[in-house]
């Protein structure tokens, strides 16, 4: 049976806290072969983006029990950073509140500008492809 319960080390206090297993998890994939789970299964840890060494990482990977193999991200030679995020939206006409899983990356062209690939985990599991404006609103 799989953990659904992991520990957080806050790192300014040290103070040990209770997270909850997301449905959807990263992986991040390094060039040596090692990886780091966002909730690693052997340690019971969870671990907060911001660890992920983007110097060395050679892919992305959100994986769900119902999708192990998950999605793979190749991330871009030339200078890419790593973005995840969870967006929480209310449908129109809807009460119950969705989390959607938001994964890609991005890079600033030769004339400054921010450009990001983001693709989007839907709650039936579905992927879209989101191109995010510059400062950071949604097209």
């Amino acid at each position: 049976m799989r953990k659904t319960e992991f520990t957080f080390i806050r790192p300014k206090t040290g103070k040990a806290e209770k997270v909850i297993r997301e449905r959807w998890r990263w992986v991040a994939h390094y060039k040596d072969g090692t990886s780091l789970h966002q909730f690693d299964e052997a340690t019971g840890i969870f671990h907060q983006f911001r660890e992920i060494d983007q110097a060395n990482i050679e892919s992305f990977q959100m994986v769900s029990d119902k999708n192990p193999e998950g999605i793979n991200l190749l991330i871009p030679p030339q200078g890419a950073d790593l973005i995840h995020f969870y967006r929480n939206v209310r449908l129109a006409g809807q009460k119950n509140w969705i989390r959607l899983y938001f994964f890609g990356w991005k890079v600033k062209d030769n004339r400054g500008r921010s450009l990001q690939k983001l693709i989007c985990i839907y709650p039936n599991d579905k992927i879209a492809l989101v191109d995010e404006a510059e400062g950071g609103g949604m097209r």
